[in-house]
Order: C-alpha cells, then structure tokens, then sequence
C-alpha cells in the first residue's frame, strides 16, 4: 500500500451532537462543557468512535463494491472540537490504513479490512431497564469480569444514515451495521463500563455472516480488569438473522482527583491555629487542586482569605463550605484573573474591606494538553505561554504595591517539570519558566516584600490527567501545608526563594512532619552579589514584622 496526500479533517460540534443521539454515548466528557472544563483536558473530547468514521471518510471506496468487514483502531490522544488535524491514508484492496495526526503527533490509527457485504440484518436488541441516559460512575476498584447485565443494542439507523451523509460516506461503503458497532462500542465503554471515567485506548469490530435462524440476541462483558495499569477490556456480540457483530474494546480509567480535605490540611499544620490571625490573603485559582488546598490552609491558620476563580463556581462554594464556621473567613471572587480590569476591580474590593493584602498566591494554571514542538502546534503553544502567563502577571502587576507596603509574601506555584520537562508539554515548562522569570525580575522591584516559587511534584488534581492504578500523583493537602509552613518560618525579602524538594513531606496525614532543610547544590558560579554588595548569609536573614515566629534557614534561592 501507498500512501496518499494527507487530508485535512475537523471535527465540529454537530457532528459530535449527531454521534452521540444515534449511539447513545452522553458521556460527559464529550457532551457537558462544564464536566469536561474540570478535566485534565479542560473541554470536550470527541468520541474517539466519531474519530474513526472521521478517519474513514478520507478513504476511496473500493472500485469492486466491497466494503469494511472490520477494523481495528488504536486511540494515542483524544481529539477535540474544531481542532485541525492531519489524516494520511494508505488505501488498498483488501485493506487500508488511516492515520490522524497533530503535526507530527499520532492520535489515532485506523486499519480496515475490505469483504462483501453481509446480506443479513442487525435488529434492535431491547432489554430492561433499557440504555442508559447518564453515564455508569465506577472506580477501578467497582469493576471486575463478568457479564454487564441489561444490555440494549438500539442503534438509530436514521440518525446513523444522517451522520453518515454529513461526513460525505455512502451507506453503500460504510454500513450502517458497521457504523451502529463502533457506536455500541463506543456506548459501552462511555456509559456502561468504565463509563463516565473511561477513555478509550482500542477499538475491534467485525461483521460475520451468521445463521439465517438466529434470533437476535446481545451480550457484552468485562473481560478483563488490570487494575496495575488501569485498564478494562469489553468483549460483545450482537447477533441477528443472517448476520452477527462482534466488538472488543479497551479503556483506561481515568482518576478523578478528589478536591482537598480540609481537616486533613489543617492537621498537617498540627490542627486549626491563629498564626496567620489578623493577615489578609488572596489565592488565584483557588477552587481546586493545591489552590483550594493552600485556601483552606490559610483559613486554618487564622487568615481571611479572597478566594480567586473563573468559572468554577460550584467547586469554590464547596471549598467554603468544607470549612465549617471557619468558612465566613473566604470570600470568593469569581472573574477573569488574566483581565487587569478585572484585577483592578477585585482589589478595590479587598483594600475597601481589610485595607491590606500580606500574601498573594498564584496558582491558577489552564489545562495542559500535549502539544509537539512543531509548526502545527506553533499558535497553540504561543496562545498556552501568553494565557498562562498572563494568570500570573495580571494579579502580581495589580497587587505587588499592596504587598510590599504590608511588607507580605507572593508565592508563584510553577514545577517540577521545569528542570524535568516530559515529552509534549514544553510548551507548560516554558509557560512554568516565565512565571519565575517575573518573580525574580518583581524581587528586584519590590525588595521589601517576599518572593517564594514552589515547584511541586506531580499532583494528584484535575490538571494531572492521572489513570486509576498508575499512580495519578502526590496528595495536594501535604504540599499546601509545607508551603505555609515555610512562610511561618520567614525568609529574606527582596529575593526569589525556592521550594523545590517535597522529599521529607509526609501523606499520611499524621501531622507536620519534621522541617527539613536543603542546602543550595554547588553550581560553580559566584556568590550572588547584593544591590550594596554581598547578601547577607540567608540564615540571619530579617523576618518580616508579621512573621510569628523567628525566622530559621529557608531552603535555597532560585540561582539568577
């Protein structure tokens, strides 16, 4: 087989609508914004079935009549609305291949196999309580082998010859029994097992002929669990007069990070405490993840705290609420943190209720998908930099005044990943690596405030797209509690400082665990030089006045 010029493809939201009426996959990963936005991939993925029809419209129809009998398709990365992709097809005879590509990253891959049309016919199989209309909710832990009671095999063939006709393939090519399994496989694995968790990894579908005295029949089973790898393995077949279906279908199941346990935070700092008592803080980005963490850590201590979010409402009240009376003490603000307007406006507000601000942290952070470091990806990555950016930048422009006149603290969360970057994602370690820049370069400009970067491990939060069984990353509530452990502890003002090791943090949630410190590794270059000569030695440096407790030797600098 040769290949053929590649052909551009994009998947709209119509189409993504059409799918999902004639196969019965709502899952919420492709069909509700709102679920999808608090996922790793921060908006809705197109049914990796739909994928496939999409990938097989590329293709010439075979000049004998025959048509596909089966296929396999393998699922590398999701795809997503109105994205524009690459499909490079190597047509045959008996077979053919697509390819959907992002530059030059691979995201699906088809393989057909061509026969004659089978004569007989796939009649809807109904069972009580008959298809589902929300998606399944299990854990890796729910889901073992065994056969999935109420199994409903109940294709819309109108809705299918619909779809179909506005890909631009002929019923005649691509049947609408062969279309009706990848949408059964598809519903399956969105709505049954694992269902709202799941993510499909492969595809097998195959048309036999059968006996012309069968009576339609369905069945589908889990046919194997791995739970060391988070996998699940769907076995079914649909039979009917003349003609039987068979589909195999795998799918990880996605970890659905929890949101933070209050008392679990506030225990890592020994309990509820009044150490940040009488201080005002804001946290950006603090409906989730290690923001909604260091937001109940703050409150735990005693400070009154601005809650920043965007659109995330429903998690922020739920914050608040997981705090109990200590809760009167949040106050949320919802708006676009990247928008100085917006920033103005929320400042106004604080300054008018508390006339202070003593510490600012920056978490928010958008949804970081894999992208290649090539010409396709090139708007992406600049648009993911600029807005990143722009999440710190907005609130540190509009708010450093207020905190170096409170002589207070800015805290940027950045990563691990900035001196481990993993593939596909420079674009975040570049992202990363400017909000650090501009905390060294804010140090200088502000020198009576504070400057501390953390970069944490991988965290087990929304944003870390972790599978069931895999490991999907550290828990958020120690690292918060570290984190405001090392503000208690006090730190030369007027310098970036860097947290970057989480070794000696414990999980368990037994408490505060021993303070550890690390000293700055040799780096060959020489002793940084203050403004009016050398630094002082960071042990002895001078606490800020709201500092309770005096300061001890803070982990190390960021090198310049």
């Amino acid at each position: 087989m040769s290949s053929t010029p590649a052909s551009r493809i994009r998947v709209t939201g119509d189409a993504v609508e059409a799918f999902a009426r004639a196969s019965g996959d709502h899952s919420p990963l492709h069909m509700d914004e709102e679920y999808a936005r608090r996922t790793s991939f921060g908006q809705r993925v197109v049914h990796g079935a739909l994928g496939v029809l999409y990938a097989l419209a590329t293709l010439p129809e075979p000049d004998d009549g025959q048509v596909p009998v089966a296929l396999q398709a393998r699922f590398h990365a999701p795809l997503f609305i109105g994205q524009d992709y690459i499909a490079v097809t190597e047509p045959g005879v008996t077979e053919a291949r697509v390819r959907i590509l992002d530059g030059a990253r691979p995201l699906l891959d088809v393989e057909l196999t061509y026969g004659r049309r089978c004569s007989g016919l796939l009649s809807t199989i109904d069972a009580a309580p008959g298809r589902r209309t929300e998606a399944a909710v299990h854990s890796l832990d729910d889901l073992a082998p065994g056969a999935l009671s109420g199994v409903v095999y109940d294709p819309d063939e109108a809705a299918y010859r619909r779809l179909l006709e506005f890909l631009g393939i002929s019923a005649a090519y691509i049947t609408v029994e062969m279309a009706g399994l990848l949408g059964w496989a598809s519903y399956l694995v969105g709505m049954e097992a694992p269902g709202r968790s799941a993510l499909a990894s492969r595809y097998a579908i195959e048309l036999v002929d059968g006996d012309q005295a069968n009576q339609s029949s369905a069945r589908a089973d889990i046919a194997a669990v791995d739970r060391r790898f988070g996998r699940v393995e769907l076995a079914a077949r649909v039979s009917g007069p003349g003609l039987a279906g068979r589909v195999e279908a795998e799918a990880m199941v996605r970890a659905e990070a929890p949101q933070p346990e209050p008392g679990r935070v506030a225990e890592q700092l020994g309990g509820p405490g009044t150490a940040l008592g009488k201080r005002v803080a804001l946290v950006v980005g603090a409906s989730r993840g290690l923001g909604a963490a260091l937001t109940q850590a703050l409150v735990s201590q005693g400070a009154t705290v601005y809650g920043g979010f965007h659109r995330s409402r429903e998690q922020a009240e739920a914050v608040r609420a997981g705090l109990g009376e200590a809760g009167a003490r949040l106050h949320l603000l919802q708006g676009d943190w990247s928008d100085p307007q917006w920033c103005a406006v929320a400042r106004e507000r604080i300054l008018r209720e508390q006339g202070r601000l003593d510490l600012l942290v920056l978490s928010a952070c958008p949804p970081v998908n894999a992208l290649g470091l090539d010409a396709a990806a090139a708007d992406r990555v600049t648009a993911y930099v600029t807005d990143s950016l722009a999440l710190t930048q907005g609130p540190l422009v509009c708010f450093a005044k207020d905190i170096a006149a409170a002589q207070g603290w800015v805290v940027a969360v950045s990563s691990q990943w900035v001196t481990e970057p993993p593939a596909g994602r420079s674009h975040y370690v570049t992202a990363k690596a400017a909000v650090e820049g501009l905390m060294h370069g804010a140090a200088v400009e502000y020198p009576s405030a504070t400057f501390l970067i953390a970069r944490p491990p991988r965290l087990a939060t929304s944003l870390s797209g972790g599978i069931a069984g895999q490991g999907a990353g550290e828990p958020v509530e120690p690292i918060a509690a570290a984190l405001i452990r090392r503000i208690l502890d006090g730190a030369e003002p007027g310098q970036a400082h860097l947290l970057d090791s989480f070794d000696h943090v414990r999980a368990d949630g037994a408490g505060p665990p021993e303070r550890t410190r690390h000293p700055c590794p040799p780096t060959g270059r020489p002793r940084r030089r203050g403004r009016n000569g050398p630094s002082r030695r960071m042990g002895a440096a001078r606490a800020p006045p709201w500092s309770p407790r005096p300061p001890s030797p803070p982990t190390r600098c960021c090198p310049s």
